[in-house]
């Protein structure tokens, strides 16, 4: 191979790794504001005490932490 297709490998290599890094940050961020969201949501209810409401909320919540860390 010359040394011009391996430096266009390693350019593209660099793209996708840089493109899948930024994907999984946007995800990852989307995720923790959803699960800052419910939060939210089931700390205001709890404070109205609208208990049932509040658990539905951090029940929400708890299924978006994700368990395979």
């Amino acid at each position: 191979m010359s040394k011009t297709i391996k430096t266009k490998y390693r350019m593209r290599a660099i793209i996708i790794f840089l493109s899948i890094f930024i994907a999984s940050s946007a995800f990852s961020q989307s995720l923790n504001e959803k699960w800052l969201e419910q939060i939210n949501k089931g700390k205001s209810e709890y404070a109205v005490n609208n208990y049932s409401e509040a658990l539905e909320f951090f029940t929400k919540a708890s299924s978006l932490i994700p368990t395979d860390t």
